[in-house]
């Protein structure tokens, strides 16, 4: 028969979360590979074009779209209800 689970299988609570080491994997997939993908094609691109850009302005770029990335695997992985 399907009964019910008893108040007390209820109150238990589930495994809270992955471990650190899946998290800075998460992180470091999600965050570092696609700003340094999209670095590497800005720069290849503007050397192609004949422009030059600045290793400053590559590192910048890399670090607002690693942070960008970073904020929103944040926001979409972080519960609230821990």
């Amino acid at each position: 028969m399907n009964a019910m689970p008893a108040v007390n299988d209820l109150a238990t609570p589930a495994r809270s979360g992955a471990a650190i080491s899946d998290r800075l994997t998460g992180y470091l997939v999600v965050c570092a590979l696609p700003a340094l993908f999209w670095t590497l094609v800005i720069a290849i691109a503007g050397a192609a074009l004949g422009f030059s850009t600045a290793p400053a302005a590559l590192l910048g770029i890399g670090v607002a779209i690693a942070s960008f990335l970073a904020a929103v695997y944040a926001s979409l992985t972080i519960s609230p209800w821990r």
